[in-house]
């Protein structure tokens, strides 16, 4: 570390260099009289450096602040322009090209994804501007106005570490929440510190200047040093240097640390002015009412404007019973974010929106804060609300839309899309009560289709026997070379159904393979239009209550509703309160007739198989719809696992899973992500993968790629291989 800090020394003001309290002095002098200051600290077993970043950069007095890691090395061009780049005045942070350093310290990985890799290399030291998420490799927000150089650092981990050292380095972060992963779900610890498994290129060369800075370190004599690692730490007390900052003050610095007990205490108070037009004692169905409020931190820890527990402004719909207590929740809406970071007993007005319940009644309207994924405050705004058909407003348009105050401020929500809604998703969504149960087969084995008929019919019949006003029919679409069943067999499976309370049942073999989506557009057009549809795969055994309880679900604005699949639940994120989620499978799901009039239906030009339902999914919300997760409706999706319990794709799975998978970042604007993994396709030694490639670059040069929708991501979410937030992954 002395030896890096040398570099540095000449072209820096200030050097401030934290170390485990349990050194001796003795083994810190080769800093002596090269830092300005050194601070030690605690350092626990569960050490990360992400969380005492805040810390030492409060320390820290110059107008930059340049992190220095231990395993990086700064080029010779990086440390001649230090200066000059901390003399702009219109920059808040700087990115510079990290290269990793492989097999040895004269060549670095020229290919993804280590190139291109970022350092957050210079940052503004401005409490304003400075937020440290503290996740795993995690350290400061690239704050907007930032700039990308060129000037690289070397990472030397790969190249002076042995393998088995790397390995356990890699087995540490898999023990840790917040892993990272890249665009194709690979764990990114894995793949970066382990290039020898994954690297395709001959490493580039290192510029000779660089690599004798690099050998300059490494020159450093470390023979007698002492590493103290986390596995050194003991239940005994240790012994520390005088001084040494305690655990509690570093943690008490980590803006994402978890909020204790004490810190969920807000007081809210509703500000709304003398105009009629702000008072909630009337809302119509389905409108949107800006409210402004007063928000004071009673709590005893800062809530962040942004952070992993990031906490928002949010309000509730609740019915109530005859003494006006609170019920059942009816609607949840969206969140709005602090405009700065709220210290406790500060207080600051927070401007938001409202949106009525589309039913008329009384309801309790709960306007509080929430900490995302973990729990309400509980300590909000409580107001009594009525919603009626007639409620007098000033500022309305002829056209009925919603009542907005003259000069309030337009307010757009954080973190839920703005979208165009279809006319028919903002209200007048009746409850069905009629319902096509859609299948396509492909060369079902008999004995799985016996049990799909068997499954399905005590679905149907646990429907019908409490909901007799609800029609359901069946209609099956056949892609298979050969048909399925015979017209005997049809008449004898009508038979079957029938007895179950199915009213009408179709059976179809169609011609040619339409596909996934391609069928079921086919079967829905075929057929008398139901009120909604249940998509439901040949291979799934639905449970008795399944349809009473998926149609339950949909209400409201609700377009789409899936389904539970057991054993392999599917592992995307959705809201506990309200079910939103990011997208639908189309594995077992209800939708809504409105859904495929919006929408077309299935893209089947774009899509054979897989990512069809992301797509209608996201297309469903653009349109206004909601789409949720129910997870009381329960199949069994016989995914065929293997003995360990994991799933065994076929290379035609993995065909059409890759291909869907550029055909849906083609359709959601992101190029980016096209040539990435295009790129790692290309350099694949996988003859799948090399169709993969084939088929897309086809298709690019017949002009068949899907037109770009949502350019600005209000929908599509690339974050993680199942194209939403994890809940967990099995993979881990």
């Amino acid at each position: 570390m002395a030896a890096i800090l040398r570099l540095y020394r000449p072209v820096v003001d200030e050097i401030v260099v934290a170390v485990n309290g349990r050194f001796t002095q003795d083994e810190l002098q080769p800093l002596v009289g090269l830092a300005d200051r050194i601070l030690p600290c605690e350092m626990r077993a569960d050490f990360l450096q992400e969380r005492y970043r805040a810390w030492l950069y409060g320390e820290c007095r110059g107008e930059f602040i340049c992190t220095v890691d231990s395993d990086e090395v700064p080029s010779a061009g990086l440390l001649a322009a230090l200066r000059d780049l901390a003399s702009a005045r219109d920059v808040v942070t700087y990115l510079t090209a990290c290269r990793w350093c492989f097999p040895d310290v004269g060549h670095w990985l020229d290919e993804y994804p280590w190139e291109p890799s970022w350092k957050m290399v210079l940052v503004r030291n401005d409490p304003a501007t400075l937020h440290i998420k503290g996740g795993v490799h995690e350290g400061v927000m690239a704050v907007a106005p930032y700039r990308f150089l060129e000037l690289p650092v070397y990472h030397l981990s790969d190249a002076t570490l042995p393998l088995a050292q790397r390995e356990a380095k890699v087995a540490f972060y898999d023990t840790l929440d917040g892993n990272q992963r890249l665009e194709d779900g690979r764990p990114v610890s894995e793949v970066f510190y382990l290039p020898e498994r994954f690297a395709l290129y001959k490493p580039a060369v290192i510029p000779p200047e660089d690599v004798a800075l690099i050998n300059e370190v490494l020159a450093a004599d470390i023979t007698h040093d002492r590493v103290l690692e986390r596995e050194s730490v003991t239940d005994e007390p240790p012994d520390l240097l005088p001084g040494t900052v305690p655990y509690a003050t570093i943690l008490a610095s980590w803006p994402e640390r978890p909020l204790s007990p004490s810190a969920y205490h807000v007081a809210i108070e509703l500000r709304r002015g003398r105009s009629p037009a702000r008072d909630l004692d009337d809302l119509r169905p389905g409108e949107l009412r800006p409210m402004m409020v007063l928000v004071r931190n009673c709590g005893d820890a800062t809530l962040r404007r942004e952070s992993r527990n990031r906490v928002t402004l949010s309000a509730r719909f609740f019915t109530v019973d005859a003494a006006g207590t609170r019920q059942r929740l009816v609607r949840e809406c969206a969140r709005f974010a602090f405009p700065a970071d709220l210290h406790p007993g500060q207080q600051t007005l927070l401007p938001f929106e409202v949106r009525a319940p589309e039913s008329l009644g009384e309801y309790l309207l709960v306007v509080d804060l929430v900490e995302e994924n973990v729990r309400w405050f509980e300590s909000g705004l409580d107001i009594p609300v009525l919603v009626t058909s007639g409620a007098t407003l000033h500022e309305t348009s002829s056209a009925g839309a919603s009542a907005r105050v003259k000069g309030a401020p337009t307010v757009t929500p954080q973190n839920v899309p703005t979208i165009a809604a279809a006319p028919t998703a903002g209200h007048g969504l009746r409850e069905p009560t009629s319902v096509r149960i859609q299948s396509v087969l492909y060369a079902s084995e008999p004995s799985h289709l016996d049990r799909y008929v068997r499954t399905l019919g005590q679905m149907v019949r646990t429907l019908t026997s409490s909901r007799p006003d609800v029609r359901v029919e069946v209609a099956l679409a056949d892609n298979s070379p050969s048909a399925l069943f015979t017209p005997e067999q049809v008449e004898e499976l009508q038979s079957t159904l029938g007895v179950a309370g199915v009213a009408g049942l179709s059976y179809t073999h169609l011609p040619e393979n339409l596909g996934h989506g391609g069928a079921h557009n086919r079967l829905y057009r075929d057929a008398a239009a139901a009120d909604a549809v249940l998509i439901l795969n040949p291979d799934t055994c639905p449970s008795p209550t399944l349809l009473v309880d998926l149609l339950a679900a949909l209400r409201d604005t609700v377009g789409i509703v899936e389904a539970r699949q057991l054993p392999l639940e599917h592992q995307k994120d959705y809201d506990h309160l309200t079910g939103d989620t990011s997208w639908a499978s189309g594995a077992c799901a209800l939708m809504r007739r409105e859904v495929f009039e919006a929408t077309g239906g299935f893209d089947d030009d774009a899509f054979f198989l897989y990512c069809d339902d992301v797509d209608l999914s996201w297309r469903a919300r653009l349109a206004g719809f909601r789409v949720i997760y129910e997870p009381r409706a329960t199949c069994f999706h016989d995914k065929q696992l293997s003995a360990e319990a994991k799933e065994r794709p076929s290379d035609i799975e993995v065909l059409h899973s890759g291909l869907a998978g550029l055909l849906l970042a083609t359709k959601y604007s992101r190029p980016d992500l096209v040539e990435n993994q295009l790129e790692h396709f290309v350099h694949s030694p996988l003859p799948v993968h090399a169709r993969i490639v084939e088929d897309f670059t086809r298709r690019r040069r017949e002009g068949r790629l899907p037109a770009p929708l949502d350019p600005l991501n209000r929908v599509a979410d690339f974050s993680t291989y199942a194209y939403a937030p994890l809940r967990f992954d099995y993979d881990r």
